[in-house]
């Protein structure tokens, strides 16, 4: 089992991760109930959530992620977030916000798990 912390391979009985120590349990991100590890589920057994498993999860390197965020936000805010681990610290700014709408976006939505329309809106 890929451990979502650090990245190392852990045997699949293991309970904690032997490199970092982190929980190595999948839960449901909807209700939080505790997967089978031994069973390949995609969908929580307490509410039918659609869960992907670890296989599936890309671990993003420092690099990858400030190359990821730069496409979103400034540079000099994507290494703020980086150096605060996701956490910056409070900060009043006025700006200027654009909408937009994808033809057909809304009723393709309805329609589709939303990880499925983030990796088509993604483009991947």
């Amino acid at each position: 089992m890929k451990c979502l912390k650090c990245g190392s391979t852990n045997p699949e009985s293991a309970k904690f991760c032997g490199k970092c120590g982190a929980k190595l349990a999948r839960t449901c991100p909807q209700c939080g109930a505790e997967l089978p590890a031994d069973l390949e589920v995609r969908f929580c057994l307490q509410c039918g959530a659609k869960w992907r498993p670890t296989a599936d999860v890309e671990l993003v390197s420092p690099d990858r992620a400030a190359e990821r965020l730069q496409r979103l936000v400034p540079k000099e805010y994507a290494e703020r977030l980086l150096a605060t681990c996701g956490q910056p610290h409070d900060e009043r700014r006025t700006v200027t916000i654009l909408f937009s709408d994808v033809k057909g976006s809304t009723s393709m939505a309805e329609k589709l798990d939303p990880e499925e329309v983030k990796e088509i809106m993604d483009g991947t």
